[in-house]
């Protein structure tokens, strides 16, 4: 059985499920015409409706259900969606077999949507505007720039947009890259001289999804590259979005004609999530993924301990999880405090030297450049700048004496500690970048 005659059994007896809870004409009145599969594309089945009234009916009342009942038929990451004749196409593309394959693959995951993104108040900017530019496209914002830590939510959001875009045309044609990818990608055309192919992958995208963009730092070429492909779906009224660990004005060894055109639609950022947005992601970690029954004082326990980011919360709930069934035990705060002792310990028993040494690096990696230059004696703004911000956080946010941040900081003298904790701070109150990149600095401290 091939996979769309697999994905057309599946809603035929979807719609012998669904048939229990009508009387028989209400049930062909409603699905009597809605029969026939017609493609699958990143974890959508998509059904053909016979016109745009029953369309509506079934993506707004009918498919919640619906998807509910294929969940209980297959263990795939699928769901519905529903079209109508005049959306699909059939029309071959014109593209050379070889290429043919990347260039309509979205990257896109069908579980990051935006019902399954729980919004607050740290990440409510990012989460309606995202929505917002999905789906009034690059009229609403054009790039939208979304900045924040690891973990916090920005590739859930990027790929929600995607998959959203293709629910409303599934003929779109929409593009989730890391950058990383983009730059592989980029060398790999250079190296086997196929510039026309890459090239014909970006040419015609409605929507263009990067992650993770101060990864094409210190890569001249690909962001020239880049740059192009840019500019050419700005001026074509294209979606842009772009992910970013920190603000466009921040990213460092990018050149400016690149950041200022980031700066050119809307920047929202991502915050750490408190302590009841984090007890409601684990709440909708535990319907999505399991049946067992976890007490919500064991999830303000791991909601208090696990502050950073997303991703550590879900992980020490899955270790909770599995420690209870390995060793047979009732799920308690007690025996989350077993499971979670050695992550615990890494967490929240450091000692203050290890916070210092965390400070240092967390600066250095902020401003890219290297440990030992951030101690050292180059003088170049390169290496000052993020040498002051460091003895600036080392005092005004730790409160070491000048001389042990001197002792920290390459053996300087107090003095010079004094005069860059000074200048930092006058230039905190004039310099919205500076200020800005104190802020980030600390919310990767925690």
């Amino acid at each position: 059985m091939d996979q769309l005659s697999h994905y057309q059994e599946l809603w035929k007896k979807t719609k012998t499920e669904m048939s229990q809870s009508f009387d028989e004409f209400q049930f062909e009145t409603n699905f009597g015409k809605v029969n026939t599969v017609v493609k699958a594309l990143n974890g959508s089945i998509y059904v053909l409706c016979p016109d745009i009234l029953t369309k509506t009916k079934m993506n707004k009342i009918y498919i919640n259900r619906l998807n509910e009942i294929l969940l209980t038929l297959t263990d795939e990451k699928v769901k519905y969606k529903f079209v109508t004749s005049d959306e699909v196409t059939t029309k071959e593309p014109t593209y050379s077999s070889e290429t043919k394959s990347s260039i309509f693959q979205s990257n896109l995951r069908p579980e990051y949507t935006f019902d399954s993104f729980i919004s607050g108040d740290s990440n409510k900017l990012a989460y309606r505007n995202s929505m917002m530019c999905a789906e009034r496209g690059a009229l609403f914002a054009n790039p939208l720039y979304i900045f924040g830590g690891v973990g916090l939510g920005k590739t859930h959001l990027m790929q929600a947009m995607g998959n959203l875009i293709l629910d409303d045309d599934i003929n779109k044609k929409v593009l989730y890259i890391e950058s990383q990818d983009f730059v592989d990608e980029y060398s790999k055309a250079a190296k086997s001289n196929k510039f026309a192919e890459f090239e014909e992958k970006y040419s015609d995208l409605d929507a263009f999804l990067v992650d993770d963009i101060q990864m094409l730092s210190n890569a001249p070429k690909c962001q020239e590259q880049f740059f192009k492909i840019f500019n050419n779906m700005y001026n074509n009224q294209k979606l842009i979005v772009i992910a970013s660990d920190r603000p466009a004005n921040m990213l460092n060894n990018i050149m400016d004609r690149l950041t200022s055109r980031f700066n050119w639609g809307m920047q929202v950022d991502i915050e750490k999530p408190d302590q009841e947005l984090r007890v409601q992601i684990l709440k909708r970690k535990l319907l999505e993924s399991t049946d067992q029954v976890v007490p919500d004082e064991v999830l303000e326990f791991i909601a208090k301990n696990f502050t950073e980011n997303i991703r550590d919360l879900e992980g020490a709930l899955r270790r909770v999880l599995s420690y209870a069934v390995t060793f047979d035990r009732d799920i308690t705060v007690d025996l989350a405090k077993d499971a979670l002792l050695s992550l615990l310990k890494n967490t929240s028993t450091q000692d203050t030297t290890d916070s210092y040494d965390k400070v240092m690096s967390i600066v250095a990696n902020f401003y890219q450049i290297d440990l030992t230059d951030l101690i050292g004696s180059k003088r170049s703004a390169k290496f000052t700048t993020p040498r002051h911000v460091c003895m600036y956080i080392l005092k005004s946010h730790y409160n070491l004496p000048y001389k042990k941040i001197g002792y920290y900081m390459g053996g300087r003298d107090h003095t010079t500690i004094i005069s860059a904790v000074e200048k930092i701070s006058l230039q905190m109150k004039q310099d919205i970048e500076m200020k800005m990149a104190i802020e980030t600095i600390l919310k990767k401290l925690g």
